[in-house]
């Protein structure tokens, strides 16, 4: 079966009330929404990732981003237990902390390094070796289970950073670790030198995606498109053939097959939707319609892909030919199914 499927976190924008007068038309979207199958997924997005590229994951335990995507980062097997430390900045908000991770802001390797010896003279206390293969992907390798469960910071970003730090048996080591980090960060010199040049200090670090490398995972696609090191990691782990987003649907058509089942992650929604952009998400929404949604309604209408899913926001949306006939079901808006 010629099948698309499209991973889209963030589709239905940020979690603040919208009318349809908020959201951009998007007749073919609408036309999707409306006519598809419907079905409910009582997970989050990253949990949804792990689920469409087969690993299997616990409620209660963290994914194991750090291994997976260090297998990519570092080019080497990442043996036992890893977490990552992510360079963050934390902005007080009245009497609040709020979280912005890295994907607000620039950080160079130069100043990775800088930070990370900062960083490392606090880890030294317990022990812990901090590597940092990307400026904003840095990792700890751990003898043991630190008996925690944490927050993912695309998940947190832009959110009371008290409500999401690591819970569980070892959460007082990890919060005694993150003030003290905070404070010899304060006076980096580094950070004075970013605040110099008009950029974000990064003022602390994000422990989260702790666990082993998973074992050889199924493989379920022919081809996933991505431009997400994590997802990069699981296809490496499933053996499935892996490549960037393409800059529209025209790209992965012609090379559809009978039996060619494509799985392509478009996360341009993400950031917007976390912490509440809404003129570039309605950006994003509209690069969207015109590059994603319109072609591939087209290529369902004439059979070119026998099957189209929109997998966003614990929800999935699945197209057929047959459903565009189902005239009782009327187009729907992003506000309406929200």
């Amino acid at each position: 079966m010629r099948r698309i499927s499209l991973y889209i976190p963030g589709l239905t924008g940020p979690a603040v009330p919208l009318t349809d007068n908020d959201v951009p038309p998007l007749p073919a979207l609408s036309q999707i929404m409306g006519r598809a199958r419907r079905r409910r997924q009582g997970v989050d997005a990253l949990r949804q990732l792990c689920g469409l590229l087969g690993l299997k994951t616990s409620p209660i335990r963290d994914v194991p981003v750090a291994a997976v995507t260090r297998l990519i980062d570092a080019e080497d097997h990442p043996d036992g237990i890893w977490m990552r430390a992510d360079p963050v900045h934390i902005s007080a908000d009245r009497d609040r902390l709020l979280l912005i991770d890295a994907s607000l802001f620039k950080l160079s390797q130069h100043d990775a390094l800088a930070l990370a010896t900062e960083v490392q003279q606090v880890l030294d206390l317990e022990g812990w070796r901090l590597e940092v293969p990307f400026p904003d992907r840095w990792y700890i390798s751990l003898d043991e289970d630190p008996g925690v469960t944490t927050s993912d910071p695309r998940r947190a970003g832009g959110q009371d950073v008290n409500r999401h730090l690591p819970r569980g048996a070892g959460a007082k080591v990890m919060h005694r670790l993150l003030n003290e980090v905070q404070m010899q960060l304060h006076d980096a010199d580094i950070n004075r030198e970013r605040e110099d040049r008009g950029e974000l200090t990064i003022n602390s670090i994000w422990f989260w995606g702790v666990g082993e490398l998973p074992d050889v995972l199924p493989r379920l696609w022919s081809t996933v498109y991505s431009d997400d090191v994590f997802t990069r990691g699981l296809a490496m782990l499933s053996m499935t053939p892996y490549q960037p987003v393409p800059p529209a649907a025209t790209a992965v058509l012609p090379v559809l097959n009978e039996q060619s089942e494509a799985l392509v992650c478009l996360e341009g929604c993400r950031v917007p939707a976390q912490y509440g952009d809404l003129p570039r998400w309605h950006e994003v929404l509209a690069d969207l319609e015109q590059h994603w949604f319109e072609p591939l309604l087209r290529a369902v209408q004439d059979n070119t892909v026998q099957e189209l899913n929109v997998i966003t926001d614990r929800r999935v949306f699945r197209l057929a030919r047959p459903d565009l006939k189902k005239f009782w079901r009327r187009p729907k808006s992003v506000a309406r199914l929200r």
